[in-house]
């Protein structure tokens, strides 16, 4: 298993590319042609981490992709089987809105009546009486 090579199916056009970079990041290759003609699948002797995210990166920008190995499978993940389900029904999610609407109404209603009490007793204590208004004593 850890001598599994990665290897990539590459198109004719897309060949000259992948050669010029395992030239430049000095990467072993073996290619090895496909039934069709214009496939090639090319394996890649990658050395160290580092390398391999190179060539993750260099994979990803070209939109080239691995052809699946037995190492590289994507690791499977166990989900929790005792997680509850939280499903309202219908009657439930209507009966909980109501009381929200209500809610929203009452303190609605109690901030707009308090705002009431407060602008009466305002008027009530300021008494503006603009019809007779004194010239002299301001002058």
């Amino acid at each position: 298993m850890q001598n599994e090579k990665p290897r990539i199916l590459v198109k004719t056009k897309n060949l000259q590319l992948v050669f010029d970079y395992c030239i430049e990041t000095k990467t072993e290759f073996t290619v090895i042609p496909r039934n069709s003609n214009d496939d090639w699948e090319v394996e890649l002797a990658i050395r160290n981490i580092i390398d391999a995210v190179r060539w993750g990166m260099f994979l990803k920008a070209n939109k080239i992709d691995l052809i699946e190995t037995p190492v590289l499978l994507n690791p499977t993940i166990n989900k929790p089987t005792n997680t509850p389900t939280l499903q309202r029904t219908r009657k439930e999610k209507v009966q909980k809105m109501q009381t929200i609407e209500q809610s929203f109404t009452n303190s609605v209603n109690e901030t707009f009546s308090d705002n009431q009490q407060e602008i009466e007793k305002v008027k009530t204590e300021v008494s503006l009486d603009f019809t007779e208004a004194k010239t002299d004593e301001l002058f």
